[in-house]
C-alpha cells in the first residue's frame, strides 16, 4: 500500500545574548572574584576560605533565582552544566586551600608549600578557563 509522505525543514535559532548577559557573565564574575583569593597570602587562610564560601553560597542563590525563571525539565540543559562546573571549581578551590593550610600547619617546608600552592593556583586557574571554554564551545555548537 502506498504511503503519503511529507518532508519539512524547520530552522529554529535562539538569541544567545540574553543568556550571556543574565547568566554566563554574572557566574563568571563570581568565579573570577573567587580566583582573586589566590592573591591573598596563605597566612590569611580564614579570609581565603571566607571568600570561597561566600562565592559558593552566591552561586547556590544565583542558581535558585535562575531556576525559578526556567521551566522544569527532566534532563540537564547547558545552564545546569555551567552551575555544576562552577560548583566543582569552587569545591576544588576550597579543597586546595584546606590542603595548603593543613600542610603549612604541619610544619612542612615553607618553600615547598609555597611552590605547591603557586603550582596548584596556576593549574586550577588554567583548568577552570579551559573547562568553561569547552562547555561554552559545546553549548554554542549544539
Amino acid at each position: 500500500a502506498p504511503f503519503s509522505q511529507f518532508h519539512s525543514h524547520l530552522s529554529v535559532s535562539r538569541n544567545i545574548v540574553p543568556y550571556l548577559v543574565t547568566l554566563f557573565f554574572p557566574l563568571t564574575v563570581i568565579l573570577v572574584i573567587a580566583l582573586f583569593s589566590f592573591l591573598i597570602g596563605k597566612e590569611y587562610f580564614q579570609a581565603r576560605l571566607n571568600l570561597f564560601m561566600t562565592a559558593l553560597l552566591t552561586v547556590v542563590v544565583f542558581q535558585m533565582a535562575q531556576g525559578a525563571k526556567m521551566p522544569r525539565l527532566g534532563y540537564a540543559v547547558m545552564v545546569d552544566y555551567y552551575f555544576m562546573t562552577s560548583y566543582a571549581i569552587l569545591f576544588l578551590f576550597i579543597l586546595k586551600t584546606l590542603c595548603v593550610n593543613w600542610m603549612h600547619g604541619r610544619g612542612r617546608g615553607s618553600i615547598k608549600v609555597d611552590r605547591l600552592d603557586r603550582f596548584f593556583d596556576a593549574v586550577f586557574i588554567s583548568s577552570s578557563v579551559v573547562l568553561y571554554g569547552a562547555i561554552t564551545y559545546i553549548g554554542l555548537s549544539a
